[in-house]
């Protein structure tokens, strides 16, 4: 268990508190423990070892006892008991955005609703729209969301998906099995764990591949005179020798298309050209790549870590720099900096700059998107940054045009270097909100501004079909943890995985510039 999934069930502790009509203030601390711990990407023994040591405040004595039970037993009295008093079912309601304790309330004692299959009966009765605090707009979002989260159940985030493969691996000690499937693909959402032999690479290949890609090289292998099955490589009749797929590609007069590029979206041909150019691979993104860590949060917002940790953490995992950007003033809940705390920061980080040399904290600033588009400090303050990056965390709901304009003007805005989890989205939980993308990503080239992928793996944001054409209009594309913490940094790999899918090659991620070179692009972009 770890600190996001204790987080959530504070969450749903909470709602079931208020609607037992338990006393405020302990609804509201279960609340707030859960935003707190939302951030987090510890286990339960790491979370309870930091709170012990005083370094994660807003967990008292009382939370902390809850989270233990946790740790030990993987449930919590409380909660269970909480759970008793309502239907199976009622707590998948908890997850549909727009249901406060006050309204699922009504739904169950006015309309019985206690399931999602209630919810949706009674939404098809148009029950839900005739009751107070509700209407046809709230009924059928509430419509639309149940429908996604059937359909989401069974689904994973990469992270999940990976634990799930390994409890397979284990139980086959006799094959060397790897993960395949759309996780080997690096699709962002996985909708079934599969796992292959990873020295059986006619198999390997057939079960990684999407449908698509899979028809096209078998109909590429025909038209070169050969016949690709899954039970081989043939020429006529003879079985061809094949030890790894890159000679299945090879044979074929391609270069190796890597597992993240097999969709079937032009990438046979890209290799044939390749092939044809004397080059047997394509040249994508790879850790090794990567020379520093861009878009972390301290202690001095809602990081877990300090300054200090942050930095000697990234420097332990090989980067030559981090670029340190906590949350502005807009972001009063998560601890958001106002202009006093911004300058005591920038001292701390010179000091630091001095001791940890020739490592470099870059002193940036995630500043908030407002409703216009603007950011949430005045230009003065902006300035003194080495870097900007400009996100939407708040009115998600414009419409369309509102906010592509609202984005469009925050890349425009001479401080803004790099535009943050450009679609706002939450895999599995959140939709991106209604904007143009295309419109974003060509005033973002015409502004010199970056779009970065951020690796937190509930957001790979930008999505990786529009990382293609982030690459095309020839934008600098970030790979960028959004860590809040030191074990956070590791989430790079799993945006790694979303850069190579989009194509991209170390020329072209920003953080994959020397700590020279990135000072000299955040300098030009600010215009120092």
């Amino acid at each position: 268990m770890n600190a996001k999934e204790i987080g959530d069930i504070f969450s749903d502790v909470a709602v079931l508190l208020e609607l037992n009509g338990e006393n405020q203030f302990k609804v509201r601390a279960y609340e707030s423990a859960s935003r707190l711990l939302g951030s987090q990407t510890l286990n339960a023994e790491e979370l309870i070892a930091e709170v012990e040591a005083g370094r994660i405040k807003g967990i008292g004595s009382g939370l902390l006892e809850a989270i233990r039970e946790l740790e030990a037993h993987g449930s919590y009295s409380l909660f269970e008991e909480l759970k008793s008093s309502v239907p199976e079912g009622f707590l998948d309601l908890l997850a549909l955005p727009g249901l406060g304790p006050k309204k699922l309330k009504l739904l169950r004692e006015e309309l019985g609703v206690s399931n999602m299959e209630d919810l949706l009966k009674a939404c098809a009765e148009n029950r839900v729209a005739e009751l107070k605090g509700f209407s046809e707009k709230t009924q059928a979002k509430l419509v639309d969301a149940a429908e996604k989260f059937k359909v989401n159940a069974e689904k994973f985030r990469l992270p999940q998906a990976l634990e799930a493969a390994e409890q397979q691996i284990a139980k086959d000690s006799s094959r060397r099995l790897i993960p395949s499937g759309e996780f080997r693909r690096g699709l962002p959402v996985i909708s079934v764990i599969r796992v292959s032999d990873s020295e059986n690479p006619i198999a390997l290949l057939f079960e990684t591949g999407s449908e698509t890609h899979l028809t096209q090289l078998q109909s590429w292998a025909t038209a070169q005179g050969w016949a690709l099955t899954e039970s081989g490589l043939f020429k006529g009749k003879d079985l061809e020798k094949i030890t790894s797929e890159e000679e299945i590609y090879w044979a074929l007069k391609l270069a190796f298309i890597p597992p993240e590029l097999r969709e079937g979206l032009g990438e046979i041909e890209e290799a044939a050209t390749l092939f044809q150019s004397h080059k047997k691979h394509f040249e994508l993104i790879v850790q090794s790549d990567l020379r520093g860590i861009v878009h972390a949060h301290s202690t001095y917002s809602d990081g877990l870590n300090s300054l200090k940790e942050m930095a000697q953490a990234a420097h332990a995992l090989g980067y030559s720099y981090l670029g340190i950007t906590d949350h502005s003033q807009s972001a009063a809940y998560a601890g958001g900096l106002k202009e006093p705390i911004v300058r005591k920061q920038r001292e701390e980080i010179e000091k630091l700059n001095e001791e940890l040399a020739p490592f470099r904290i870059f002193h940036g600033i995630e500043s908030d998107i407002l409703g216009d588009g603007s950011l949430d400090y005045e230009d003065e303050v902006l300035k003194r940054f080495d870097f900007v990056i400009a996100s939407v965390h708040s009115r998600f709901s414009l419409d369309r045009e509102a906010m592509t304009k609202r984005l469009v003007r925050a890349v425009q805005n001479p401080y803004t270097c790099i535009l943050g989890h450009s679609s706002g989205r939450k895999l599995l939980e959140r939709e991106p909100y209604d904007f143009d993308i295309e419109t974003v990503l060509q005033a973002a080239q015409e502004s010199g501004t970056a779009v970065e992928i951020n690796a937190n793996p509930k957001r790979l944001d930008i999505d990786w079909t529009h990382v293609s054409r982030a690459r095309e209009l020839g934008l600098q594309i970030p790979i960028c943890p959004d860590a809040h913490s030191v074990k956070g940094m590791n989430d790079v790999r799993w945006g790694l995985l979303t850069a190579r899918k989009g194509g991209l090659s170390k020329e072209q991620v920003l953080n994959a510039k020397t700590s020279e070179d990135f000072a000299a692009w955040c300098s030009a972009r600010m215009g120092k």
